[in-house]
């Protein structure tokens, strides 16, 4: 249960809340104060409008008036009478000037006493347009209005009358309403935004106070049932405080703590169960590991102990369960971890783990010793620890040299011991065991029966032998493994009269692989069949490509070998069927190759398979023929058409008379049966010369010519054959 996000996803929608209402707030009181902006303008305009309007309106009635009043005074140039009309409106504080002028625009009276522009003309920009105008205007030039009115007798104009205003007064006042109003409104605005923000203060407030309850009634408790978990984690089952609360969360606690009792007492049965092997009740390989890593670590001081795991199984225990079955099996377990026990406890490994890491493999973890910053005195520690392991070592060996009684069956059983120690290097406990167990390897490589110190050599080979295991699966794939030709020729004549198909494999990292070792490793694990027959159809090719080039009348044979696994598995004729269907070669160019333990293992199958490839036409050859158990018995079972004489005698039949003898018994034994012989390894001319003169038919080796691609054996066969085209090519097979 993620408490954090339960109180972090809750703050998070509070947050979020909050940010909207604050928002929604933001906007109302944006909205305000764009409304209020909207209002006073709509103010201004309106109370300007009103304004200029009534001034106007109220002007023109004036001047409408007066006109009218002023026709006969104007008429008969009654300056006295058109002096106290125009007084009577004088009055007026923004009333700037009242004019009374004639027909042709010559000022008649100005308002003052002594009328100084008397008969003189209107020069003022506005005077043109009102002068020669019969019908009222209102004019305006800057912030002074000017109001104009005809004066007429019937239909005649006799002058006019002009009012001019001054709204510099009206602008003032009309300001001042207006500041009042945005006062007004601000003062409006602001009463408005502090109950926008005490409405915000209650929010956040409010959101805090639930924020706060939930922590406390909801994610505090949470959280305690979560430090329970991790603490259930690590083995510990303390409970949780309960608060006596009788909502969910008491509710919840109350049953985590039933279930941590039950968790407990399960944790100690599964622990039990978990680190005991049921078979012997010693401590299984979990059990082991635990001790051997907390062994390893330093102490405060950053001393280590020294510490000797010794790795061992019971040698050729599947035969124990194979004859005398599972059951039995188990007693000798019993037994032999029960003598394994007693011999730690007479030798003082009472600080050792016993433990069953699996089938019949057991191991023991032996701290003794201390690993300090006094080399003198930890070198003589580490030879006493070594001492005392190898002692340990071979008292186990001695123990199970009695035999074992195990349901009325008498056994005698042995063991292999492989040993490593702490401290060699910075190694962790897995190290230390896998060490322990290369060594338990090497021990049954020297033999059985014995022990062995972890060699860090041979752990790199073994490590590099299983990486090559490992490679050569796809390697053909991948074009790394190619099929080269050795010839072999006629000894009398050089002529060369057939190829064996070799397998070579140059890794990409390594190089040269031995075919001795890959092949090998190919047959364990079942990749020989593939290897065998893709070999096979490509050989097949190749040779019958060459063929194809050669003289109608010469006869070239391909030899190849054949593994046990394709002997078992029974396909063999119908997989060389299918490779001489498919590539045009002769069945009578074809050579099949057997070992001799390929035949003692698969008897049974193999005449069988035999019979079928020599009704197909194919000739069956044994291969090193010498070196198997039984090789005249295998000549007498199975019918060969020759047999190939291995290197080893043919390597030092110059040195030594006894190979000598042994090479001339087999070359005159195929003489007398009537079949073929091949000798190989030829790699002198001495060699050649004394196979030569005993009477070998065939040979090959590096002398007569190493193997090679098929583009380099084409150009080669037929070099050779152009030096003795005048020699009648031999038949062969």
């Amino acid at each position: 249960m993620n408490v954090r996000g339960i109180q972090g996803r809750f703050s998070l929608v509070v947050v979020i809340g909050l940010i909207c209402a604050l928002g929604v707030l933001v906007l109302l009181v944006a909205r305000e104060r764009l409304t209020v902006q909207s209002l006073e303008k709509v103010a201004r305009e309106s109370i300007t409008k009103l304004v200029s309007s009534t001034i106007t309106a109220n002007t023109r009635a004036t001047a409408t008036q007066m006109a009218d009043a002023m026709a006969n005074p104007l008429y008969y140039m009654d300056l006295d009478t058109i002096g106290a009309i125009q007084s009577t409106h004088r009055k007026l504080p923004s009333t700037k000037y009242i004019i009374v002028y004639d027909e042709h625009g010559r000022i008649v009276h100005d308002g003052t006493e002594d009328i100084l522009s008397f008969g003189m003309p209107q020069v003022d920009p506005l005077a043109n347009q009102i002068i020669g105008s019969r019908a009222p205007m209102t004019l305006q030039d800057g912030m002074m209005l000017d109001v104009s009115s005809p004066i007429m007798i019937g239909e005649n104009k006799i002058g006019g009358i002009r009012i001019g205003v001054d709204l510099t007064e009206v602008k003032r006042q009309q300001d001042v309403a207006i500041a009042q109003l945005h006062n007004n409104m601000q003062q409006r605005i602001r009463r408005q935004e502090l109950a926008y923000i005490l409405a915000a203060l209650v929010a956040i407030v409010t959101s805090l106070a639930m924020l706060l309850y939930v922590n406390r009634r909801i994610v505090h408790p949470l959280k305690r049932l979560a430090r329970a978990t991790d603490e259930f984690k690590g083995g510990r089952f303390e409970p949780v405080i309960d608060d006596g609360n009788a909502n969910e969360i008491g509710v919840l606690t109350r049953s985590f703590n039933r279930m941590g009792r039950n968790l407990e007492l399960y944790d100690r049965e599964i622990r039990n169960m978990a680190y005991t092997d049921n078979l012997t009740g010693l401590a299984n390989r979990f059990a082991f590991r635990e001790f051997l890593e907390e062994a390893i670590r330093p102490n405060e001081v950053g001393e280590h102990q020294m510490i000797g795991v010794l790795f061992f199984d019971i040698d050729h225990f599947k035969r124990i369960n194979d004859t005398h079955g599972h059951y039995v099996g188990d007693e000798v377990l019993k037994l032999f971890s029960a003598r394994v026990f007693e011999t730690m406890k007479k030798h003082g490994a009472d600080a050792a783990m016993l433990a069953r890491f699996g089938g019949d493999e057991f191991v023991i973890g032996w701290p003794s010793g201390v690993w300090g910053s006094d080399q003198a005195t930890t070198a003589g520690a580490s030879r006493e620890h070594q001492r005392v392991v190898t002692e340990l070592a071979n008292g186990i060996l001695e123990t199970m040299q009695a035999p074992l009684e195990a349901d009325g069956e008498t056994l005698v059983i042995d063991t292999s011991i492989g040993i490593a120690l702490f401290p060699d290097g910075d190694i962790t406990a897995v190290e230390l065991i896998k060490r322990a167990d290369s060594a338990l390897y090497q021990a049954k490589e020297a033999g059985k029966g014995c022990y062995r110190y972890y060699d860090f050599e041979l752990q790199q080979r073994s490590e590099r032998m299983l990486q090559i295991e490992m490679d050569l699966e796809g390697a053909w794939k991948r074009g790394e493994i190619t099929v080269a030709y050795q010839p072999i020729c006629r000894l009398d004549t050089n002529a060369i009269v057939a190829v064996e198909a070799l397998l070579r494999w140059v890794h990409p990292e390594q190089g040269h692989i031995d075919p001795s070792l890959f092949i090998g490793m190919a047959e364990a694990s079942g990749i020989i069949d593939v290897l065998g027959k893709e070999m096979l159809y490509k050989a097949c090719m190749d040779i019958a490509a060459i063929k194809r080039e050669l003289p109608d009348d010469y006869h070239l044979a391909l030899t190849v070998n054949v593994s046990a696994l394709q002997l078992r598995d029974g396909i063999l004729p119908s997989m060389i069927g299918t490779a001489l269907r498919e590539s045009g070669l002769d069945a009578k160019s074809l050579s099949v190759e057997l070992t001799e333990s390929a035949v003692l293992q698969y008897a049974e199958v193999v005449e069988a398979q035999l019979d079928r490839l020599r009704r197909m036409g194919c000739e069956v050859w044994l291969d090193d023929f010498g070196t198997g158990y039984s090789g005249l018995s295998q000549l007498r079972r199975v019918r060969v058409n020759g047999v190939k004489i291995d290197r080893s005698f043919i390597s030092d039949i110059l040195t030594d008379d006894e190979d000598l003898r042994l090479t001339s018994a087999i070359i005159e034994m195929a003489r007398t049966l009537e079949i073929q012989c091949v000798a190989e390894g030829i790699e002198k001319q001495g060699q050649l010369d004394i196979l030569r003169e005993r009477g070998c038919e065939f040979g090959q080796g590096f002398f007569v010519a190493r193997p090679m691609r098929a583009e380099a054996l084409r150009e080669f066969i037929l070099e050779r054959h152009a030096e003795i085209k005048r020699l009648q090519p031999p038949e062969l097979f």
